[in-house]
């Protein structure tokens, strides 16, 4: 009796939790694992989740936001000068760089609580391939919502009026986000775009 007792609760424990220790739907999984595998499903998925018009427009008026540095009166684009010769767009060198990081973050974050939540493993992308642990699954997501996070900070830059207290430059040259404006981009970033998966 305590011998069949151990083996149901780890049969239960076996459905609850995937290989990647999330405990995800099966059928999804395989849905997940099937649409990878079939280049045409791929491929469809792919297109539906990345081609979505709109990006950040490269200059903002140097009227608008005063006072604050000079340098930041036009956006250079995405990639960050305190990372040296490789473009990245971590540690972002631009304000506005540093609003889309903390934006996407939010988004990534609710993104893969929605997708735990729906059964899916987070770890087994469709069009990103995950190293141990990463989320290629949402990397995945986050495609279609990048133009609705770009907007949103666009729109958030074109009607708030900044001042240098709205950001911490460290001594490496990155910005980050006062507390205030990291809950208003949290906010703003919350209450936008469609975060569930559709198959």
């Amino acid at each position: 009796m305590h011998g069949n007792g151990v083996a149901a609760k780890c049969r239960c424990f076996a459905t609850v939790t995937s290989g990647t220790g999330y405990a995800a739907d099966r059928d999804k999984v395989r849905w997940q694992h099937h649409t990878r595998s079939d280049d045409s499903a791929r491929l469809a998925f792919a297109a539906d989740t990345i081609f979505a018009p709109g990006r950040v427009s490269q200059c903002i008026g140097p009227g608008q936001r005063r006072p604050v540095p000079e340098g930041w009166h036009c956006y250079p684009g995405r990639t960050s000068l305190a990372n040296g010769e490789k473009p990245e767009n971590r540690n972002a060198s631009h304000p506005i760089n540093a609003m889309l990081n903390y934006a996407y973050a939010v988004k990534l974050a609710q993104l893969q609580i929605r997708a735990v939540a729906d059964g899916y493993d987070p770890t087994f992308g469709i069009i990103h391939n995950g190293r141990r642990g990463k989320p290629a699954l949402i990397l995945d997501l986050i495609e279609p919502q990048r133009p609705i996070v770009d907007d949103l900070i666009l729109q958030l830059v074109s009607e708030r009026r900044f001042a240098a207290a709205d950001f911490t430059l460290r001594a490496d040259g990155v910005y980050r986000l006062s507390p205030q404006l990291a809950r208003m981009v949290a906010t703003a970033v919350s209450a936008s775009g469609k975060d569930a998966i559709s198959n």
